[in-house]
């Protein structure tokens, strides 16, 4: 049966996720061990970019699918060089 892992230990995004997925009857997990995780360097432009690396990383580290996801503010009025 396919199954995801949330790539975060915050427990509040994972009762999020968990919450939205629901409907789908898939089992979920958060990592619950920190130290499982691999290093990664937050360096891309976006929040996207960011959970992106984070999810294949995690994936490869764990032979799993994951699902992460990164929060940004962003201003209006400010350029993309001005927001980070």
């Amino acid at each position: 049966m396919l199954s995801l892992i949330i790539g975060t230990t915050n427990e509040a995004k994972i009762k999020q996720i968990m919450g939205a997925l629901a409907p789908l009857r898939i089992p979920i997990q958060g990592i619950a061990d920190k130290n499982k995780l691999p290093e990664i360097r937050e360096n891309g432009t976006t929040a996207q970019e960011n959970a992106r690396k984070k999810a294949i990383a995690y994936a490869k580290a764990f032979g799993q699918t994951v699902l992460s996801m990164d929060n940004a503010l962003y201003f209006e009025g400010l350029s993309t060089e001005q927001q980070s």
